[in-house]
């Protein structure tokens, strides 16, 4: 005999959302642009260039990112020392094995080799302000080894024998602030014009047999220097100041890079305490405990025109951090009831609305009171939009903001937009997802939504649930009010703007492993008294196979499509996505982070969250990769409490036009539980086949209906090419006997396979003015 469980009627309000940008770093997907990144370089457009151990070089301009390599230019290769900018606009790039000069107006590249040997093996290079190209070596054990310089036809070399250089291997090169070059080759030198003078750090009181690694300069132009297993030292040209683990708090001496700000702040790049951070006061460290960095050992740091210090970490991606805020453009986004184009007190915030900010990956998207912040990490300048993803809004006010960034202005406030509805709309929908899956002897968990999204409130609904008959009801997280046979009824009394209210229902699967292997079908309904204008999202069909053993973090798509490829044609309108996740260890889980990078092949500005099982923030990443934080979840390990160790998200996006037959749209999800590594999901897949859509002309009209996939093994979708209303889509059995039917609104209608056995079954489409379209419909 089924349980159930009554409990007093209260629904109440589901997940609350804000937007998760930290304000004073940012942490960019390890990966991006590579791993390990050994260069960053920041040139006077404020675009960053950063060369990687392997990747090749990587320009970040506009919150977007390019990669030049030898396989997508005539870069020579992949393993990038430094890049500079000549007085013209060339830039100049140093690899393991040759020169590389990028005309960046007409992209065309020029190789040099500089010592005449089959490898060049360079390192480090800078650009004087009488246009002269200077390359250093790296390794410093070769004859060939040394500093070349370029005039622009011929080069000189110089090294240890026939000039003031202590080393042949030229680790780094800067300009300070009146356009001279300093550099390391074991020592620090200075170039006057061409003539080289050393300035010997052991003299300085640096310990012997410890090279110098890096150097920048403050508003002063002292020289700041690195030492490696020496500490840093700051050298006015004639005197030096010296700080190390015995003399000062820096907790490590084997420092790797240097930087300082605008502020003279010294950044401070070791090698395995973290980053320090030196005001010429306190002293600051930051590390994985305590920050977004990802790897103690600082491997390059740069500061840009926003005063943000750029960070790359030893195989740990590019952080970026800004103790005095991160740049940006903040505000709020409201319902204008009024059109008055001003908010008023009564009129709502509006979560979940993305802000994108022109042609750049830069997006925001809005927080439970209405509210985002997007942070800018290039000066210049911009234009916010809000995205038009809600089928009533007719328009926003202002159409779009534009605005700059530059070092005077970084962040600007009250940046509201406010959305003006289609008036009088009724529209109410449903979303049934279950939070883990389906094995016999298990508990099973789903979450029940309504939301309005429509232009009115909603009034007087009846929220219904239709559970397959082999599941076993034990409760609800709010009272239903109506049970009978495999069906539990809620009264909703109202919903707000935008508003959702969730109800969890927990069930039990009998311990039959017979089960295994066939699907569940429920059904979930919203209905109310007042006529609805698209009937197509008041019903939801879901399909659960029962499995046996099975990783519970795991991720779907919706349509699946047809095969092992999961085809679908290009009208295909959406794809809907589910992450579910568990918590499998032996202690709660206090923050759970999602990170999805969502396919090229989607349209990233139609992104639509439907459904959560906990409050979550989101942020949208550089480069079209979102992250869903539950941050103070408290997730319960499965040990101690296996129902609540279980949470999901789930959200829509739209296909992007035009795409071509073999198209494949592929998505992984990556789980992470506090500071464990990432539980990477299965990866879902669909494929653009056109040629699994059949079309059926009504009559003697235009109106085409398509029916794809077909054969189908899951769901199929019907796409009608006009707004239906009060449409009904019957299925027979090859007997004549109707085992399915929908009454739906809208452009399409997603048909689930339930429990139909697989063969051929016949599909009746019968409109509003009751005209009746016949096709045939195959379930494999």
């Amino acid at each position: 005999m089924k349980r159930h469980l009554s409990l007093l009627l209260i629904i109440a309000s589901s997940c609350s959302y804000s937007i998760a940008q930290t304000n004073t770093w940012y942490t960019f997907p390890t990966n991006t642009p590579e791993a390990a990144n050994r260069y960053i370089y920041v040139d006077n457009k404020d675009q960053k260039w950063i060369g990687g151990y392997s990747g090749g070089l990587h320009k970040f301009s506009n919150g977007v990112w390019t990669t030049y390599s030898t396989s997508n230019s005539a870069l020579t290769d992949d393993d990038v020392r430094e890049a500079y900018f000549d007085n013209t606009g060339k830039l100049w790039v140093t690899t393991w094995n040759k020169l590389n000069r990028l005309d960046t107006a007409t992209n065309v590249w020029t190789n040099y080799n500089v010592t005449g040997q089959s490898n060049d093996i360079l390192y480090s290079t800078v650009v004087d302000s009488s246009n002269r190209v200077w390359v250093g070596t790296d390794g410093g054990t070769a004859l060939t080894d040394g500093l070349y310089m370029y005039n622009g036809s011929t080069w000189r070399f110089y090294n240890p024998t026939n000039s003031a250089l202590t080393g042949r291997w030229i680790v780094q090169m800067r300009k300070d602030k009146l356009g001279k070059i300093w550099g390391v080759a074991r020592d620090l030198f200075e170039i006057n014009d061409t003539v080289i003078t050393n300035h010997n750090v052991i003299g300085a009181g640096f310990p012997l047999n410890n090279g110098s690694t890096c150097i920048d300069f403050d508003s002063h132009n002292n020289v700041w220097l690195g030492v490696y297993d020496g500490g840093i030292g700051k050298f006015d040209g004639s005197n030096w100041v010296l700080y190390n683990s015995s003399n000062s708090p820096l907790p490590e001496n084997k420092i790797w890079s240097i930087a300082v700000d605008q502020n003279d702040v010294v950044w401070i790049g070791t090698e395995t305490a973290g980053l320090i951070k030196f005001d010429g006061v306190n002293w600051t460290t930051y590390n994985t405990s305590n920050s977004a960095i990802t790897n103690n050992r600082i491997d390059a740091l740069s500061v840009d025109k926003l005063n943000n210090v750029w960070i790359a970490s030893n195989y740990g991606g590019i952080v970026v951090h800004n103790p005095q805020g991160l740049s940006g453009i903040s505000g709020n986004v409201y319902y204008d009831r009024n059109n008055n184009n001003v908010k008023d007190a009564t009129e709502p915030n509006l979560p979940n609305q993305l802000i994108s900010i022109g042609t750049s990956t830069f997006n925001a998207i809005t927080d439970a009171s209405g509210n985002y912040k997007c942070a800018i990490l290039n000066a210049g300048s911009y234009t916010a939009k809000l995205a038009h993803n809600n089928p009533y809004l007719l328009s926003t006010s202002p159409d779009s903001i534009n605005f700059t960034i530059n070092n005077t202005t970084t962040n600007l406030n009250n940046r509201n937009f406010g959305i003006h509805l289609q008036p009088n709309v009724n529209d109410i929908a449903v979303d049934y997802t279950s939070i883990n899956l389906l094995r016999p002897g298990f508990s099973y968990t789903c979450n029940l939504t309504a939301v309005n999204q429509g232009s009115l409130r909603a009034d007087n609904m009846t929220l219904k649930l239709t559970y397959d008959n082999n599941l076993i009801l034990d409760s609800t997280s709010f009272a239903y009010q109506i049970s009978q046979g495999d069906s539990i009824v809620w009264h909703i009394d109202s919903l707000h703007l935008f508003e959702q209210k969730s109800i969890k229902v927990y069930f039990h699967l009998p311990v039959n492993t017979g089960l295994i292997g066939t699907t569940l079908t429920s059904v979930a309904s919203l209905r109310y008294a007042t006529a609805d204008v698209n009937m197509s999202n008041n019903t939801f069909y879901l399909n659960e196979l029962v499995r046996g053993s099975f990783d519970p973090n795991d991720k779907s798509v919706a349509p699946e499509g047809s095969g092992t490829t999961g085809d679908i044609p290009s009208s295909t309108p959406d794809l809907t996505y589910t992450i579910r996740f568990q918590n499998t260890g032996n202690a709660e889980a206090i923050n759970v982070l999602l990170k999805d990078t969502i396919s090229s092949n989607l349209d990233l500005s139609s992104l639509q969250m439907l459904s959560s099982s906990h409050a979550y923030s989101a942020e949208i990443k550089t480069g079209g990769i979102v992250w869903w934080h539950f941050n103070n979840i408290n997730l319960p390990d499965s040990t101690q409490n296996e129902v609540g160790s279980h949470g999901y998200i789930k959200y829509k996006l739209r296909l992007k036009p035009n795409l071509v037959n073999g198209t494949q749209i592929k998505n992984t999800g990556y789980i992470y539980f506090d500071f464990n590594p990432a539980i990477i999901t299965n990866r879902t897949l669909n494929t653009i086949n056109n040629l699994i859509t059949s079309a059926i002309n009504i009559g003697n009209e235009d109106e085409q209906i398509s029916i794809y996939p077909n054969p189908f093994t899951s769901s199929c979708t019907i796409e009608f090419s006009s707004e239906q209303k009060n449409t009904t889509v019957q299925v027979m059995d090859v007997l004549g006997k109707q085992v399915k039917e929908i009454n739906f609104g809208g452009y399409h209608c997603l048909l689930e396979k339930g429990n139909l056995n697989a063969g051929i079954y016949f599909l009746r489409i019968i409109d509003e003015q009751k005209k009746v379209v016949n096709a045939k419909l195959v379930i494999e």
